[in-house]
This record gives C-alpha cells, structure tokens and sequence, in this order.
C-alpha cells in the first residue's frame, strides 16, 4: 500500500457497491458540486445547514401564525440543540403555535416490530417532546396532539397520518 493511497472495500449494507464510481464520485471537487447537466436539478451546498434550517423553520411557523394556515413539518431523529433553538426563538418572538403540525420521522423499533414508547429516555420521540414542545411557553405550544411519532398503534397508518 502506498503512504498516499488507502483503498477499502464498502460495507456489505451499502446499497451501492462499484468502486470505480465510488471513486470518480469521491474526486469531485468542491467548487464542481453545484454543477449538474439537468437545469431542474438545483444543488446548493452550504457549510452550516442547521442554521439554515432553523431559520427556516422559524419563518414558516412564524408565518403560519401571521396566515392562520396549517403548517405540517416532517421533523428528523432528534437535533435537540436545533429543536431547543427553534423553541427558544418561537418564545422570544412570541410566535403562536396553534397551527403547527409535527411529524417525527424515526424512532427505536425492537426485531418484534415494538416501537419505542415516549417514556423511553432513548428514544426520538422522548427527546423531541424534551426538546422542542416542552421548551415552548405553554401559551404559544400547539396542542400535544399535534406532535405525532410513530407508536406500535399507528406504524401502519402513519404516513397516511402525515
């Protein structure tokens, strides 16, 4: 093995498995990523997405307010410090909640198909409620039934929840 040059071999779960595209991928330059043949097809790459993120999803809850418009956000495993963030801008800037609508994406399951309860302190939907609903002023927080995730009572039906 040269001192320059690593190879290795991708995980078995990887979907994807040719090396030669691997690497031709992987030596893509920065200043090319945006670049792509299909004008439909947008790439933006920014350095610090969560920022980004929360600004937006401040916008549009603040504006979800102002509108009196439903507003459904599909929401990641756990980023508490971006949720805590979000709920500790919704307080300052007095935006009212009632129209918010969440929907966790992920959650701990077991091999029988259980999905982890909210009381489970490791789990996505414990940490989101901690971080995120629980931090907002309770005049402003939208009703706890609008913070959905997905339970062992309604997998099935979930995305037809959303």
């Amino acid at each position: 093995m040269e001192q320059n040059r690593f190879t290795f071999k991708p995980a078995p779960w990887i979907p994807f498995q040719d090396r030669e595209v691997l690497e031709r991928v992987r030596k893509i330059r920065r200043e090319d990523m945006e670049k792509h043949p299909n004008p439909d097809f947008k790439i933006k790459i920014v350095p610090d997405v969560g920022g980004l993120w929360l600004a937006d999803m401040i916008l549009r809850i603040q504006e979800s307010d102002k509108m009196n418009q439903k507003l459904v956000m599909l929401m990641p495993n756990p980023c508490p410090t971006t949720y805590e963030s979000v709920a500790e801008l919704i307080n300052r800037f007095r935006i009212n909640c009632r129209n918010v609508y969440t929907f966790n994406l992920d959650e701990w399951a077991n091999e029988n198909g259980e999905i982890a309860p909210e009381s489970y302190p490791a789990g996505f939907n414990h940490s989101f409620i901690k971080s995120f609903f629980a931090k907002i002023d309770p005049v402003l927080r939208m009703k706890r039934e609008q913070c959905c995730a997905p339970t062992t009572e309604n997998i099935r039906d979930y995305s037809k929840l959303i």
